[in-house]
C-alpha cells in the first residue's frame, strides 16, 4: 500500500500485516492477511520479508477486541514490530526492498524503483551506461531501460534457482 506523507507530499510504502491471535494465549504472531490472497502474489512471503526488514506500524488498540487484520476492510489489530532496518527508517534513510520470486517475478516496490530509474535516465544530462543487446529485438536506449533491466534481473533469478536445483540434484549441495 502506498501512503502520501502529509509533510512533503512524497510517497512511502506501507505494508500491513495481520496478527493471528489465539483466545487465551499470551503470544501473538504476525501473519499475512488471508482476506485478499487472490490479489497478492508471492504467497505471503513478501509480507513476511517486509515485516522482518521494515517492521510493522501498529493498527488498532490492545483494548479493542483482538481480531486478525483484514486488509479488504481495514479492520483488525496489528502489533508494532521493529524490523532489521528500523534504525535506518527512523533516521529517514531511503530503503528499497527489492524482492524477487524464483519464477523471476519482481515485487511491486522493485518495479516502482526500476520505473523511477528509467525516468531518471530519460532526463537531459543523465547518463545511461547500460550495454544493451545487439540483436534486432533487444530493447535499446533510455526507452528500453526498464524492459532490459527487468528481463536481466528476472532471468538472473531463474538461472540462479536452476543452478541451485541442479547442484542439489547432483548431490554437490547438502539437504
Amino acid at each position: 500500500m502506498l501512503a502520501r506523507s502529509a509533510e512533503d507530499g512524497s510517497w512511502a510504502h506501507v505494508t500491513l500485516c495481520a496478527v493471528n491471535a489465539t483466545i487465551g494465549a499470551d503470544v501473538m504472531i504476525g501473519a499475512p492477511s488471508t482476506a485478499d490472497g487472490w490479489f497478492i502474489v508471492f504467497g505471503g512471503t513478501l509480507e513476511d520479508i517486509t515485516r522482518k526488514t521494515r517492521g510493522l506500524i501498529q493498527i488498532g488498540h490492545l483494548s479493542d477486541p483482538i481480531v486478525p487484520f483484514d486488509r479488504t476492510t481495514g479492520n483488525g489489530y496489528v502489533a508494532h514490530f521493529d524490523g532489521h532496518y528500523a534504525d535506518a527508517i527512523a533516521k529517514k534513510n531511503p530503503l528499497i526492498l527489492w524482492v524477487c520470486e524464483t519464477s523471476g517475478a519482481i515485487s511491486p516496490e522493485g518495479h516502482a524503483a526500476l520505473g523511477h530509474l528509467a525516468r531518471q535516465v530519460r532526463k537531459p544530462g543523465h547518463r545511461d551506461g547500460t550495454v544493451y543487446g545487439t540483436n534486432r529485438g533487444a530493447p535499446k536506449g533510455p526507452k528500453g531501460f526498464r524492459a532490459h533491466h527487468t528481463a536481466r534481473i528476472s532471468s538472473a533469478v531463474v538461472y540462479a534457482d536452476a543452478e541451485c536445483l541442479l547442484a542439489y540434484g547432483d548431490g554437490t549441495m547438502g539437504a
